[in-house]
């Protein structure tokens, strides 16, 4: 979950400093904790819509060439 940083802080488990305006990746229950106490805001992530599929035709199979008998 990305964060953009409100305070300026040292992350307890890294111990990175992180300045104001930087963005960091954290797991949603971390960054829920450093928003409780103001650190950071938590960005919110933009919904990605489905992609639409597009039909594909696929090739016929190639068949091997036939052996001719020649004795």
């Amino acid at each position: 979950m990305k964060v953009t940083v409100l305070k300026r802080f040292r992350d307890k488990n890294t111990k990175a400093m992180h300045e104001v305006g930087s963005e960091v990746e954290y797991g949603a229950e971390r960054a829920e904790e450093l928003a409780k106490l103001g650190y950071v805001a938590i960005k919110a992530e933009p919904k990605k819509e489905p992609a639409e599929k597009k039909e594909t035709k696929k090739a016929p199979a190639k068949k091997a060439p036939k052996k001719s008998a020649k004795k």
